[in-house]
């Protein structure tokens, strides 16, 4: 298996630790939690905290691989210009 299903999403297992340890880093730093806060109010609603949980999973399945693609390939293609630049200035 190299997914596992949360709530109808399947995530990878990779996605589901990191999402594992964001949790209990967060809840160690913020709990207790006052009820008139969201973050309270979050904690003490089912439906919310499950619409944030799968939301936390798509965003780091999903979104961060897409972004950090997209700045590897903006930092090989600047790489590439900065070395013809040299390769003209040389010449």
């Amino acid at each position: 298996l190299d997914s596992i299903e949360v709530g109808g999403y399947r995530a990878s297992k990779n996605v589901i630790v990191i999402f594992s340890l964001i949790i209990a880093v967060v809840s160690f730093w913020l709990l207790p939690l006052k009820e008139d806060t969201y973050l309270g109010a979050l904690i003490h609603s089912e439906f919310l905290m499950v619409i944030h949980s799968l939301l936390l999973l798509i965003i780091l399945d999903e979104i961060i691989p897409r972004i950090l693609f997209w700045i590897i390939n903006l930092i090989i293609k600047a790489r590439k210009v900065y070395f013809q630049k040299l390769i003209k200035k040389s010449f």
